[in-house]
This record gives C-alpha cells, sequence and structure tokens, in this order.
C-alpha cells in the first residue's frame, strides 16, 4: 500500500510540473521582458504573489551585480547610496514601458540596460 501511495505522489509532482511549465516560446515565459513587465506592474500596484517575487529577485540580484561587478566587459551602473530596491523596480518597469520592441529579450539584460540609462558611470 504504501508503495502505492510513492508512486502516485510521484506522479501527481512530475504531472503538475509538467501542467506549470510553459513551452519554450510561449507568450509569458519567465525569462524575458514580456513577462517582467506584468510582473512589476502587479508589484507597483500592491498585488503581490508568487511572481512579483521572482520579479523582485531579479531585479535585485540584476542591481547588485551591476553595482558591484568589476570587469570592465560588463556595463556597470552607479546608482547613488540611498536608492532604494523599490526604486530599481519602478526604474526597470518604466524602462519597459518606454522599450516595448525589446520585451521579447532576456530580463536580466533588459534590466541591466534600464538600470546603466538611469545611474551610468562616470568615465
Amino acid at each position: 500500500m504504501r508503495r502505492a501511495q510513492l508512486i502516485g505522489l510521484a506522479v501527481i509532482v512530475v504531472a503538475s510540473g509538467l501542467w506549470a511549465t510553459p513551452a519554450v516560446g510561449q507568450s509569458g515565459a519567465f525569462g524575458t521582458g514580456n513577462t517582467l513587465i506584468t510582473l512589476l506592474k502587479d508589484l507597483l500596484d500592491e498585488k503581490t504573489h508568487w511572481g512579483t517575487g521572482y520579479a523582485v529577485g531579479v531585479v535585485r540580484a540584476t542591481a547588485s551585480m551591476a553595482a558591484t561587478n568589476d570587469n570592465p566587459s560588463y556595463r556597470k551602473m552607479c546608482a547613488p547610496d540611498d536608492v532604494i530596491y523599490n526604486q530599481f523596480n519602478r526604474v526597470v518597469y518604466n524602462y519597459l514601458v518606454d522599450h516595448p520592441e525589446q520585451l521579447h529579450f532576456n530580463d536580466v539584460v533588459l534590466i541591466q540596460a534600464a538600470l546603466v540609462e538611469a545611474w551610468p558611470c562616470s568615465p
């Protein structure tokens, strides 16, 4: 009996994972500006859900990387020390709204472009 329960649970877990995973190239797939703009809009409208957590995490991680990376081939941003993370979210959202032709690009690339445009480093 226990073995049947474990097999049944395994089938449910695998099936739910397949059901919840978007197909490659499907509109709304995580990792593009198309999804990020919707998630940031929800976040800024205080409609938080599991997807807005993704948006917060990817913006925060990219901002941290863009602020601290010393690789000369990497575009770096130089935000003031008193910028709060919600300001990063707003800057990225506004960039996405202003550049709808880029929404199919990778979300990390778009976040980095938005932050560098808002806070470029002095030469």
